[in-house]
């Protein structure tokens, strides 16, 4: 176990300060907006049913390829509305400007580790394709 010393000290006054971002408190409100809209948690439940529903027609030993069909096109029709409900939207917008900032900040602490100044490094754009540089992008 890693003991508690200045580096873990300094990794959870980052949490702390990351805690105080506005973007911290509107990725929150969003994930509060998603849980407490009745429509889009029906919505949701739904889409769940429908993959369970979808994967047990698919595992059965004889495909009825017209339930397969069946299923596909309301899980693509509910997933369709579910990611064009506005709290959703919002929360996967707020979501996805924290996981870059998370992915900014593995990049800092990953690249300084291995030997760069943490002053110079830049925010990537994407994968290079050496994973030395990654900034947990491809999850």
């Amino acid at each position: 176990m890693i003991e508690e010393n200045r580096i873990i000290k300094l990794a959870r006054e980052l949490g702390s300060e990351i805690q105080k971002e506005a973007a911290y408190h509107e990725y929150h409100l969003a994930l509060e907006r998603n849980d407490a809209d009745d429509d889009l948690q029906d919505l949701i439940a739904a889409l769940n049913l429908v993959q369970t529903n979808l994967q047990r027609a698919m595992d059965e030993p004889e495909k009825d390829t017209a339930k397969i069909e069946k299923y596909t096109n309301e899980l693509n029709s509910t997933y369709n509305e579910i990611m064009s409900n506005e709290n959703m939207l919002s929360y996967v917008e707020k979501k996805n400007y924290m996981q870059e900032l998370l992915n900014y900040i593995y990049q800092i602490v990953a690249e300084s580790i291995n030997g760069k100044d943490p002053y110079t490094i830049e925010q990537s754009s994407g994968c290079t394709g050496n994973c030395s540089t990654c900034g947990g992008q491809c999850g």
